[in-house]
């Protein structure tokens, strides 16, 4: 009976981390499946079964968290439990493994099948520490202190708001309601797997039930691009990566390729397979995807939409990111590398070209602090072996 990974593929790094955990397990020689929508199908390696289960269209999702409405509907979730309830029970796992499959809180317990849940340290981080407040449309109009304090006030009621779908689908079932926080409903499970690495989230204790995978260097199958001649033997420090994912606001490029090539650096722009606006610029060379290690070596700075891949990727290459948030994981996510200083964001509904070049200019000055920061994340990383310690905590719920 194998492992069951299930990816909520709502963006491209919910799919990301599976993928690689799936690969270290079947390294280590356990037998893996995973359950994916099926337009991901050609992302998954020879020898992993793959199984095609629905998700909600990626753009219904940012359509949802931009109007902060909760990102699922009950006649949604009850689909997905209904769906995995046939999969677990054709397959009959000895464990599930879930990223953002929320339903599994559900289903896995009405299967007794072991419940790991592939999620984010600041979601646990959240119930205890001021939120800040995300892009959302009705609030970018405001100025940004009083947006802030309308958020904050209103953020206890949109958490109920946010988790009531679950909670009523839990109660159907005759499951006890979880309490009324996004870092309850993202993060409940048998065992919680955090992808993230302990010393930027201090506050956080791992435990049997709580352990920290550190970072998940999922490589897409994907060549490195025909202009990649053209750039390999520049200076990193001549050279940015931008990328806003599978999820960024892609109005908020022009600003960010505008102001990098203000400051004279050769622009590699991966779209995720999104039509993106045309460059006339000879020095802004664009692709899909691109490797993420090779990429990350050979540029001086990475800019991004904030989330904890690629942030995570920049901390791995010793790079210096920039940050666009809009949704509030990607706000969270940037605080903890914010706060160790290296990372600057610029709020994704506030950009303009002066802000990117003020952060660009941050970034891209020599810092004695930040080089030793991202030099200690480096080692983190580097000690910290994540099919280790997902076999730990697979052996340890097996026992449990």
């Amino acid at each position: 009976m194998p492992i069951l990974f299930v990816a909520e593929t709502v963006t491209l790094a919910h799919l990301a981390r599976p993928l690689f955990l799936a690969q270290c397990l079947q390294r280590a020689g356990r037998e893996v499946a995973i359950a994916c929508a099926e337009r991901h199908r050609a992302l998954i390696p020879a020898g992993i079964d793959f199984y095609p289960l629905d998700s909600i269209a990626p753009a219904s999702f940012a359509q949802r968290l931009a109007r902060g409405a909760p990102v699922y509907r009950l006649a949604e979730l009850r689909a997905y439990v209904d769906a995995d309830r046939a999969l677990l029970a054709r397959l009959r796992p000895t464990a599930v493994i879930g990223d953002f499959r929320l339903s599994l809180s559900v289903s896995a317990r009405l299967a007794g099948v072991p419940y790991l849940n592939i999620a984010n340290a600041y979601w646990r981080e959240s119930a205890r520490t001021a939120v800040p407040v995300p892009d959302l449309a009705f609030l970018t109009w405001l100025p940004l202190a009083l947006a802030q304090t309308l958020f904050t006030l209103s953020w206890p009621i949109a958490q109920r708001v946010h988790a009531r779908a679950l909670n009523q689908l839990r109660r159907e079932h005759g499951l006890p309601a979880l309490p009324a926080q996004l870092a309850a409903v993202y993060t409940d499970a048998d065992s919680l797997l955090l992808a993230d690495l302990p010393s930027l989230y201090p506050a956080l204790r791992e435990h049997a039930r709580c352990r920290f995978l550190g970072y998940l260097p999922w490589e897409p199958p994907v060549a490195l691009p025909d202009w990649w001649p053209q750039i390999s033997a520049r200076e990193p420090r001549t050279l940015a990566w931008i990328t806003l994912g599978s999820s960024g606001d892609l109005r908020r490029l022009r600003p960010l390729v505008e102001a990098a090539r203000a400051r004279a650096l050769t622009v590699l722009l991966s779209t995720a397979g999104r039509p993106v606006e045309a460059f006339s610029d000879p020095e802004v060379f664009v692709t899909e995807l691109l490797p993420p290690t090779p990429t990350a070596a050979q540029v001086g700075l990475i800019v991004s939409n904030g989330g904890s891949q690629m942030t995570a990727i920049a901390a791995a290459a010793g790079r210096p990111g920039i940050a666009v948030p809009g949704n509030l994981d990607q706000f969270l996510n940037c605080a903890a590398f914010e706060r160790r200083g290296v990372l600057r964001s610029v709020r994704g509904d506030r950009i303009n070209r002066d802000r990117v070049e003020q952060a660009l200019d941050a970034m891209l000055t020599t810092n004695p602090a930040r080089e030793q920061a991202l030099q200690a994340l480096q080692t983190e990383i580097a000690g910290i072996d994540p099919a280790t310690v997902l076999i730990e905590a697979l052996d340890e719920i097996g026992n449990g």
